[in-house]
């Protein structure tokens, strides 16, 4: 995808240049439809390029003045302090910004500028290039939306751009969450805290949180909600007495303690955190511990200097920890993965799966719903020993993610999601898919705190070391839906994640279907023995068949697929009506004709007689409505039954097959999903003689793909 893109970009500057023309964008034009999806501008707007902007100025334009900087960065008109708060962070961290900023882009048109650029951002488990033009919205011959302070430099305007070219327009960038922009720009995964809604108490912990979010390059953002108090009114917020805005989103780049002495010649331990609003300019907090306030007098030059305070109208300030705590609604950690690099020799380690909730086969929803959340993907992982705390606990900070609908939320909504984590008591349970009843006995030991219908849910926990199963699932069962699941750790675990569907039989390298172990044949599970007791109910008489066989068989005494689909549903009558098509009976001979001769031996028949009788006892059982037809869990169910084990994956490809337009599977639909897991089982036997792969020529392959 990275080549792709990269051709693209290239193609378009060639052809562009070769033709002495300025780049314009087909997907994303000067017009008003990518201003606004639910109204016209309240203005007019008038699209220019920067180097007629800065024209303006007697400036030339610049795509970057002098490197990058968080003050680089100023709100415009439009409701996107999120995304402002978020590029603030990320422009700190030069090796972070130039994943979604490539380097050597240039308005230089000496060195190549044809007016495109490229940006990158982390969309759902990848990264995408966006491609713009430089044509910018402007009121009056001004910037309309983000701008730098610098009247020549136009980088900021230009990511704004790109990111709401990704969501469709300018407006869906209006009102979001910091952290859900800290994600795109990053590769990483926000942790938010609510500060308005808990116990001081439980807040005790955070700043530590902090401290080791820094130390691993994590960006961090707060914002305050607008609860309609007093104040003046702005276009994107009230700036309230304190100077601080409501309705607003904020960057938090630093953290520290001051050691200080009171009245009383007695220690004080005051924790600092330094705060910007995107908007760069004189509204600042006002408190204890702002620009100019009288606190500062405790602390010499020196360490002022050291702290980097300096008294100036720039939107930068620091705040004592329990007034930010006081004044702030939410905080947000984004927490970066391994590959964003950084100064910092300490990384968080991170596992991570996609998947799907699909009705009927993988959306088990919440533990509520007995009878189906053990159909949900499960993702065991291993914590490891204790990790830099003193406390022998396990530090594990969850994320599950479903995907972005900010493009489209006038059409579609979030998806209540959640997760939950059981213990695994013994190793043996370790990369194999949990059945139903492990559910029904064991009760979860951590949980998300509530489901909830926003892009993404992440909650930390110190647990226990051992091992462990994430169920990430929907508040209600049969709801499609994609997710991504990950979890950082802060030491690499000691064995890797093992994403598993249901009906599966491990997270990797053994065979793709398998049989009972021997240990559950001796209980009895095996089809084979089931079979038989099936058929001893039906009063098999052998005698009867083999003249029944004589008659139906004609003289190479051999039953072919026509003479299978004319007699069977005879044989089974008592079962009620079974129309089987002719494709369906060579399916039902294929089983057994090891020989490959199109027909069936008396011998052979026998086998697939038996084998017919137990999918039939299973089949009735799974159809508890008594419908005549079942449904992806009753599928599950009667396949969990059959003695063989398979990938969540190729359950769905069964269904896909076999099922009708109403997503169920008649008796005829369910017979020949069976003969298929039995066929493809014998023949990858045959193939791998044993071994957990098979190694063949393109024609056994062939021959295999048309024999199942």
């Amino acid at each position: 995808a990275d080549k792709m893109a990269d051709s693209k970009y290239r193609s378009i500057v060639e052809s562009c240049l070769r033709q002495r023309i300025l780049y314009e964008d087909p997907e994303f034009p000067a017009t008003n439809s990518s201003l606004f999806f639910s109204q016209r501008p309240p203005y007019p707007i008038s699209w220019m390029r920067p180097h007629d902007i800065a024209k303006q100025y007697g400036q030339e334009a610049l795509f970057a003045d002098d490197g990058y900087s968080r003050f680089d960065l100023n709100q415009g008109e439009l409701g996107d302090c999120w995304v402002v708060a978020a590029l603030a962070s990320l422009a700190d961290h030069e090796e972070a910004l130039q994943r979604v900023v490539p380097p050597g882009q240039t308005m230089d048109p000496r060195q190549g500028y044809c007016g495109v650029f490229r940006f990158r951002f982390f969309r759902f488990g990848r990264w995408v290039e966006v491609l713009v033009d430089d044509r910018l919205p402007t009121r009056q011959g001004e910037l309309v939306y983000i701008h730098s302070a610098s009247q020549r430099e136009f980088w900021s305007a230009l990511v704004e751009k790109a990111y709401a070219k990704l969501f469709g327009c300018y407006e869906s960038l209006s009102g979001g969450l910091i952290g859900d922009a800290l994600d795109d720009f990053t590769g990483g995964m926000s942790e938010s805290f609510n500060l308005n809604r808990v116990k001081p108490e439980s807040l005790r912990g955070v700043p530590r949180y902090l401290f080791q979010a820094f130390d691993r390059n994590s960006l961090v953002g707060a914002g305050i909600l607008d609860n309609k108090g007093p104040g003046t009114v702005t276009l994107t917020g009230r700036i309230l007495p304190n100077g601080l805005v409501a309705g607003h989103a904020y960057t938090i780049n630093d953290i520290r303690q001051l050691r200080l002495t009171d009245q009383s010649n007695r220690n004080i331990l005051t924790t600092l955190v330094r705060v910007r609003n995107p908007w760069g300019d004189k509204v600042e907090w006002n408190g204890p511990w702002s620009d100019r306030s009288p606190e500062w007098s405790q602390l010499g030059s020196g360490a002022r200097q050291a702290l980097g305070l300096v008294a100036r109208d720039d939107g930068e300030f620091w705040m004592r920890w329990e007034d930010f705590v006081a004044n702030f609604d939410t905080l947000d950690m984004c927490h970066a993965p391994p590959e964003a690099g950084g100064d910092s020799a300490k990384r968080w380690a991170v596992q991570a799966m996609t998947g799907v909730w699909k009705p009927g086969q993988t959306a088990g929803g919440r533990p509520a719903y007995r009878d189906t959340h053990w159909m949900n993907p499960q993702f065991h992982v291993r914590l490891v020993d204790s990790d830099d705390d003193d406390d022998n606990l396990a530090t594990c900070i969850i994320g599950l993610q479903q995907r972005d609908n900010r493009g489209v939320r006038r059409q579609s909504d979030y998806l209540q999601i959640g997760f939950v984590v059981y213990h695994l008591p013994t190793p043996q349970l370790v990369g194999r898919q949990l059945p139903r009843d492990f559910f029904n006995r064991n009760a979860f030991v951590a949980a998300c705190d509530y489901f909830i219908n926003s892009r993404a849910n992440v909650k930390r926990f110190n647990l226990q070391p051992g091992n462990y199963v994430i169920v990430p699932c929907t508040f209600d069962a049969h709801q499609h839906g994609e997710f991504l699941l990950r979890v950082y750790t802060e030491r690499e675990a000691a064995a890797p994640a093992v994403p598993l569907t249901p009906a599966s039989g491990g997270g990797g390298g053994g065979e793709p279907l398998s049989p009972m172990t021997p240990k559950e044949r001796r209980r009895g599970g095996s089809a084979e023995s089931s079979a038989l007791e099936a058929l001893k109910r039906l009063a098999y008489d052998e005698a009867r068949f083999r003249q029944v066989f004589a008659q139906q068989s004609g003289s190479d005494m051999a039953l072919d697929p026509w003479e299978l689909q004319q007699h069977l549903p005879q044989m089974l009558a008592s079962i009620g009506r079974l129309e089987l098509s002719i494709d369906a009976c060579k399916q039902l001979v294929g089983v057994t004709d090891v020989d490959s001769s199109g027909k069936l031996s008396f011998a052979q028949f026998n086998y697939l007689w038996s084998l017919l009788v137990w999918w039939l006892k299973l089949f009735f059982e799974a159809d508890g409505d008594r419908n005549g037809s079942i449904d992806g869990a009753e599928l599950h169910s009667a396949l969990s039954k059959s003695g063989y084990r398979l990938h969540g994956s190729q359950i769905m490809s069964l269904r896909r097959r076999y099922e009708d337009r109403n997503g169920r599977l008649d008796l005829s639909g369910f017979l020949r999903a069976m003969a298929a897991v039995v066929s493809a089982f014998r023949l990858f036997q045959n193939a791998s003689r044993g071994q957990a792969y098979a190694k063949m020529t393109m024609e056994e392959f062939f021959a295999i793909c048309l024999t199942v």
